[in-house]
């Protein structure tokens, strides 16, 4: 029942934008669980009481119901999804995942993280863990968007593929790169994390093409019927 809030939270939640309408998200978990699953709301989430009235009436109480694969380590193919009860495990497991990353990569991130970074990594991390899992991150530059992205992708053993801005890069040269994409991750079946940032934007034309791969997995006619032949 708390992994149903979780998802129900990551599914819907996190496309809330203020705290008004994520406390109405709150009291319908908790009235769903009464109504519907004949639970105790309180009951089952009394651990994450933070005032000691074993109730939860703070969304930043609920926060702290949280599910994962961060206490897998990196390179493992079975990464269980379970409930991260111990937040101290959490930090570790975290700050281990990116001293990995950093012995691995070519560039090192000198991250700090903290509680809400670690969140958005796992929830990154969940979103690539569903086929065709897609997100829109928004904030500052700065913020970690990328960095989180990367790490989660690594994580998860998955390639990141991300175009290169040219000075002249049009939607030809944009087509090329998707071409390229398409052939490791649907030719030869490599998992693969693809980052288009708001700078990558170079034509509109181009958030068309991305528009398709969203929503049907392909852009139409991108391969001519020579090229399609060797695919």
């Amino acid at each position: 029942m708390r992994l149903w809030a979780h998802e129900a939270t990551r599914v819907l939640g996190d496309r809330l934008i203020n705290d008004e309408d994520r406390m109405w998200m709150l009291k319908a978990i908790s009235e769903t669980t009464k109504i519907s699953l004949g639970a105790n709301f309180d009951l089952l989430f009394k651990h994450l009481s933070k005032t000691g009235s074993g109730k939860i009436e703070s969304l930043d109480e609920f926060r702290s119901n949280v599910f994962g694969d961060i206490f897998t380590p990196f390179g493992v193919i079975d990464r269980p999804y379970e409930e991260i009860l111990d937040k101290e495990k959490l930090i570790k497991a975290a700050e281990e995942s990116l001293d990995r990353y950093n012995e691995m990569a070519d560039n090192p991130m000198n991250l700090v993280l903290f509680n809400f970074a670690i969140e958005h990594l796992l929830r990154i991390r969940r979103i690539l863990k569903v086929p065709g899992g897609h997100a829109l991150l928004v904030g500052v530059g700065g913020s970690g968007r990328q960095s989180l992205t990367r790490l989660a992708t690594k994580m998860g053993d998955f390639e990141i593929f991300q175009i290169e801005v040219k000075k002249v890069y049009t939607k030809i040269e944009f087509r090329e790169d998707l071409k390229a994409l398409f052939r490791g991750v649907g030719g030869k079946g490599d998992p693969t994390t693809f980052i288009f940032t708001d700078n990558s934007i170079k034509e509109e034309g181009f958030l068309e093409d991305i528009n398709n791969i969203l929503n049907a997995g392909e852009v139409p006619n991108i391969f001519p019927a020579d090229e399609k032949a060797d695919v």
